[in-house]
């Protein structure tokens, strides 16, 4: 997978291209040629269509036990462990009554015991050091050189505009101090003579 340069970055897909996001990035790929239709009606993809089928009762009957759990069970993660044990049983071959039994009792043991915390009272002599946050700025990763401006036009390293050209090589150098009293010395000699 490319991984996508510049000061502008796309998802979607441009004629074979995709562009996508991932983990922060920006990266392109070809177009896949796997689509919905060709998933549900090819040949070759019969055993994954069965297994989708079976995750989506396993994922149905975890719901429905997962609403009959107490409150302190429910939580996050849980579901996704559900879902997983029970399809684990019926791969195994039970009854949906036994799955329901197994997973109520099995979502009651992941309730928390609750545990006692005795309170001490601890006496500090100084204040504790307050630590400052520290200021934390984004910073870009650039992939090339070039750079967005603020006004959204694009800067270039290196290479400068054409009429900043034009006014570096038209822009006279300014004279110094002893310059100029040398080249009034001149002008009065030469009206002088």
């Amino acid at each position: 997978m490319a991984r996508q340069a510049g000061p502008l970055f796309f998802t979607g897909t441009i004629d074979d291209i995709t562009f996508y996001k991932m983990e922060g990035q920006y990266l392109a790929r070809k177009k896949s040629s796997l689509n919905c239709k060709r998933f549900r009606t090819d040949p070759r993809f019969a055993r994954s269509r069965k297994s989708a089928e079976k995750f989506g009762e396993a994922s149905k009957l975890a719901s429905e036990i997962y609403h009959q759990l107490p409150k302190e069970a429910k939580g996050k993660g849980v579901i996704g462990k559900l879902t997983r044990e029970v399809g684990c049983l019926m791969r195994e071959g039970k009854s949906i009554d036994e799955i329901k039994q197994a997973l109520i009792t099995y979502g009651q043991e992941l309730v928390a015991i609750p545990k006692t915390i005795e309170a001490t009272l601890t006496v500090r002599e100084t204040k504790p050091a307050v630590a400052t946050p520290a200021l934390r700025f984004k910073q870009a990763r650039y992939l090339s050189k070039w750079k967005v401006k603020p006004n959204g036009r694009l800067l270039i390293p290196g290479k400068m505009n054409s009429h900043k050209q034009n006014r570096v090589a038209t822009r006279r150098r300014r004279k110094s101090e002893p310059e100029l009293k040398k080249d009034i010395l001149q002008s009065a000699s030469k009206e002088c003579s």
